[in-house]
């Protein structure tokens, strides 16, 4: 019994210490930098769904970071990302959220700022 419960305590532990995995931040040059502001639809919780989303698009060469503007009860969110202008588009982001979950989330709409 007893080792069943360390068991249980020690699965629990690694998936805590794996969710709170630190993003690395890329540096862009400020001349080249540039937002994009992805709206989503089909996200279901800030640290899942949001965590997911961030960490595929921080996967991109181009990105220097992912923040997500979670509201449950909106039924979109968006994913606010930092990334070098010409280096990436519009396109690599939303192929890049349609791949996950195979099309769990969908883009509605992206905003080059």
């Amino acid at each position: 019994m007893m080792k069943k419960i360390l068991g249980i305590l020690a699965v629990a532990a690694l998936m805590f210490i794996s969710c709170g995995e630190e993003q690395k931040t890329k540096q862009i040059d400020p001349d080249k930098k540039a937002v994009a502001r992805i709206e989503i639809e089909g996200m279901m919780c800030a640290q899942g769904c949001g965590g997911k989303i961030t960490k595929e698009l921080n996967e991109l060469d181009c990105v220097a970071g992912t923040t997500i503007e979670f509201d449950e009860n909106n039924p979109v969110d968006v994913a606010v990302v930092e990334f070098e202008k010409g280096a990436c588009d519009e396109k690599s982001f939303t192929d890049k959220i349609a791949a996950i979950g195979d099309g769990a989330y969908k883009v509605v709409k992206v905003t080059i700022e």
